[in-house]
This record gives structure tokens, sequence and C-alpha cells, in this order.
């Protein structure tokens, strides 16, 4: 029998694994028969979605624990998030022999489900429409973070029900930082200007990044030249199977060396399996994102659900022409 505990340190397997898609503290019991076990304040939440007992207080959660688990040999922990207070919980009911079943659910979420393709697929369609609109509102005179609060009002308007990461938005130099963080920096005429942001969408995620200029520079088209065409190349590449590593080589044909993954598995985690040294495998959702981080930079990323073919579900333009303003 497997028990996540979603409370003070979150763990999505818990949304996975018990269907529940709103935001909601509580632990799973994943086996024969699976329930969550919440307190007062979340339980009317987790009722929607699966069998719930309601926890009064804390030692009635242990209480219950091993009432569920009598006869039960091994409990399934993810590891990665079940603290040292929880395994000795477990302990102090009698329960000492754990299985860590964090890369088990690893490989499980890698492979999505047509539920979560909608999912994703209108966290996607939330995201582009957002951006796209967005391109209307850049000018010379806004500063990044005044940039980033239009965004993420259009992408509210748009249906988004949180944000996965703090949205980027980069220009002038700072679109030479991979990471760089929305400042009070006024964005001038000239500017290369990176956005980066992931809307949710039922607790699913997405992930795009487009590049946009102020103005006009002959370096910055054959910058994002370059990476255009590194993304593309990867994406044509994309057939279930196929190396990651392959996939990065062909896109680092135009970029050069990438100094970070060409991407990344995205799902109720805006990071997870696959990576890119891995297999990429008929199901899986992950971004292709190259970018170039020289003066200007530039990054394009588009969320990818491969079926066969490479389905590109951020769907915002990314010719020269859009990105130029």
């Amino acid at each position: 029998m497997t028990i996540i505990f979603n409370m003070s340190v979150p763990d999505k397997n818990f949304y996975y694994l018990s269907g529940i898609e709103e935001k909601c503290n509580g632990v799973l019991i994943w086996g024969d028969s699976p329930k969550v076990l919440a307190s007062p304040l979340e339980a009317d939440i987790s009722k929607k979605y699966i069998e719930t007992v309601v926890i009064e207080k804390k030692g009635d959660l242990w209480d219950f624990l091993k009432r569920e688990l009598k006869g039960s040999k091994q409990v399934g922990l993810n590891f990665l998030k079940a603290s040292i207070a929880i395994q000795n919980g477990f302990r102090k009911i009698g329960f000492k022999d754990f299985k860590d079943v964090s890369k088990l659910l690893s490989k499980k979420r890698s492979f999505k489900t047509l539920d979560e393709i909608k999912k994703l697929k209108k966290a996607s369609e939330i995201a582009s429409k957002s951006m796209e609109q967005l391109r209307d509102f850049l000018r010379p005179g806004l500063t990044e973070l005044k940039i980033k609060a239009e965004l993420e009002y259009l992408a509210l308007k748009n249906g988004a029900e949180s944000f996965s990461f703090d949205t980027i938005v980069a220009s002038g130099p700072n679109s030479s930082i991979p990471h760089a963080m929305p400042t009070n920096r006024v964005v001038r005429d000239g500017d290369s200007i990176v956005i980066d942001f992931g809307p949710t969408y039922k607790l699913y995620t997405s992930d795009i990044t487009r590049t946009f200029l102020l103005g006009r520079s002959r370096r910055f088209e054959d910058v994002y030249t370059k990476t255009l065409n590194g993304q593309l190349a990867a994406i044509e590449a994309l057939e279930g199977g196929v190396r990651g590593s392959f996939v990065t080589k062909k896109a680092e044909e135009y970029t050069g060396k990438l100094i970070h993954s060409l991407g990344h598995g995205v799902g109720l985690d805006t990071h997870e399996s696959p990576n890119f040294k891995d297999n990429l495998m008929n199901t899986m959702v992950f971004t292709i994102e190259p970018g170039i981080y020289e003066d200007p930079g530039v990054r394009i990323e588009d969320v990818i659900w491969l079926d066969g073919v490479a389905n590109i579900l951020t769907n915002t333009p990314k010719d020269l022409d859009f990105a130029k303003l």
C-alpha cells in the first residue's frame, strides 16, 4: 500500500493518483480502496473526487493509518517528498519497512493519459492566446514588471487558474541571462525581450517562451533565425523512441552547444520526466526550447505531445516577422 502526504511538503503525486483537480492538502492512501484523509477545511474539496475521511486532529491521522495498514508488511512512500518526521511517524505505529515509489511514479507520470492531454492542451491554449495578445501591448517605455503584470492578467482572463513558475521577462542585456527575473528596467528601442511563462489549468502546466525585438537589428535577426531553425530541426527529428541526445544534436547544428537541456517533461510539474538523456516515447509531453544567450539573447519554447508525430500544443506564431515589432 502506498501513502502520499501532500501537506507541509507538496507532492503532485497526490493529485496524479487521487484525480483531484484543485489545490488540496491531505494524505492519500493508494491501494485496493483509495481514499484521502483530510482536515475539515480540505475535506469538501477532496470528497468531490474520491472517498474522503475527515481527520479532526493530527493524532487521529496516525491512529487511522495504523488501523488501515493492519496486515501490511511494507509501506510505499515517495522518498523525494516524505520527510524524516513522516518516516518516524510510521515507525511509531509499528511500520519500519518502506519502499521508495518515487522512480516508479515518475516513470508512470511521463506517459500521459488522454484526460491529461486534454488538460495540457487547454493550459497550452491559454498560454498561446495570452502571448499572442501581449504582442500588441509591447512597446518602448514599459518596464519588465509591467509586461509581466499584463501577460498574467491576460492569462487569467483567458482561463488560467495559476502559474507554474515565476514569469520571466528579460529585456536588453537581461535577455542574455537564461532565468532572469523581471525588474523595473525600462525596455528601449532595439531591445530583445525574452518572455517565458506557464499558466496552469486544473493543476496541469504549460510552458512557452517567445522572444521579441523592438525596432530593428540585423544581429537579432541572425541569432533568432539560428534559434528557430534549431528548434524546427529538433521537432522534425521527433518520433517515438528517439534518443533525446540525438534530438539535441539536431538543434545544436544551428545553435551551437546549448548551455541548458533542450527540453524537459511537462505535466503536473513544470519539470518532470522525461529528461533529454532518456528515449522520448509516444504519449510523452515535453518542451523543445533552444536558446542562444549572446547579445541579444533569444529563446523559443513550445510544448510537444509526441504521439507518432510531434504535436505542438503551444501555437503562438514564432516566425521572424512575428518576433519583430
